[in-house]
């Protein structure tokens, strides 16, 4: 092997390794904005448990897309304000509560799921009564502004 193909080699593993290297770097960036990305999903999806318990209609209007589907049963959004201003009034009348875990969160660049243990509850004269008790998943999607919105809820 001739001087000059030496060269050549070693310039061309430097040059690979040089690619791992800053790939590894850049996969280390991605996996550190993806946690970041599901730690602000994670905090959204319990801000709307507060918001359902609160029965705070502007938190639930922000935090719902303008094309959410879902619940139980299933419901299909035709009018944000009057759906958000239906379910505010029935939380209410209906002194419900919902108690709800994370039990996983998956997020990426536009698009992320939050599994929920779900539970809803009935406090009427001093006493809780359980609605439903099920898993949820909820599929949510960043708007233009990069903000989490709840698209899809689906309970299984």
């Amino acid at each position: 092997m001739t001087r000059s193909m030496m060269n050549k080699t070693l310039l061309l593993v430097s040059g690979i390794f040089l690619l791992l290297i800053v790939g590894c770097s850049g996969g280390r960036k991605a996996a550190a904005a993806a946690g970041a990305n599901a730690a602000l999903l994670r905090q959204e999806a319990m801000q709307l448990v507060n918001c359902l318990n609160q029965r705070d209609y502007d938190c639930l209007f922000r935090l719902h897309a303008d094309d959410f589907e879902g619940w139980s049963p299933a419901v299909r959004l035709e009018d944000k304000p009057v759906f958000i201003e239906k379910m505010v009034k029935n939380y209410r009348e209906g002194n419900l509560l919902v108690k709800a875990s994370i039990r996983e969160v998956e997020a990426g660049a536009q698009q992320g799921y939050v599994y929920f243990d779900w539970t809803l509850s009935s406090l009427a004269d001093g006493l809780e009564t359980m609605l439903l008790d099920q898993r949820c998943l909820q599929i949510w999607r960043q708007n233009r502004k990069g903000q989490w919105q709840l698209s899809r809820s689906l309970f299984y």
